[in-house]
């Protein structure tokens, strides 16, 4: 499983700029991601408190199957290969419970991962990745140096919708752009 590994050295190689005490991230009040979902999560973070927690990143993505045919033209068979989203944090209470979650193969109902800009101090999301009907399928605990503990996990999902939220240059949320694609119906859905 290499790309595990460079996931890993991409997102630990940066834990110098996380100040672990104020939850901060490149030096900015609010974390770059959080994941949210009620049967783990809780953190110290304002508006998370009771189903969300910073993670350092994500790995998330899809492929379509294409080939050439004897004319040189793309033609596909429409079979699409979702990869499993990977998720880099740090350790907390959460570590066991996905662990057990993994090991019993339970499904999440909803798991969501936000990305937050700061601006003026103001958390904006700029965007939502929302998971639906999830297992985790991966647990992986690194221990860096001394006070340095972090956990990767992945999981496997049914549905799936990446949104965009869109500001305008005065800062004003303006709508967001989003397309869902279910695995079980090959239904996609734009907004």
């Amino acid at each position: 499983m290499a790309a595990q590994g460079d996931i890993i050295s991409n997102l630990l190689d940066k834990h110098t700029l996380l100040d672990n005490e104020k939850n901060t991230w490149h030096g900015a009040q609010t974390p770059q991601y959080i994941i949210k979902c009620a049967d783990f999560f809780s953190s110290d973070l304002e508006g998370f408190e009771d189903d969300g927690a910073p993670c350092f990143g994500i790995r998330h993505g899809a492929s379509r199957l294409i080939t050439y045919n004897s004319s040189g033209q793309l033609s596909g068979d429409g079979k699409i290969l979702t990869s499993d989203t990977m998720v880099c944090m740090k350790y907390g209470d959460w570590g066991p419970i996905i662990y057990q979650y993994m090991v019993e193969g339970r499904t999440l109902e909803l798991l969501n991962i936000w990305r937050f800009i700061s601006v003026e101090g103001t958390k904006k999301c700029i965007q939502e990745l929302n998971y639906k009907q999830c297992q985790i399928k991966t647990y992986k605990q690194y221990l860096i140096g001394e006070d340095m503990e972090y956990i990767v996990f992945s999981f496997g999902y049914v549905w799936v919708e990446d949104a965009c939220i869109v500001y305008d240059h005065t800062g004003k949320n303006t709508g967001k752009v989003a397309t869902s694609f279910s695995i079980g119906t090959l239904k996609v859905e734009s907004k």
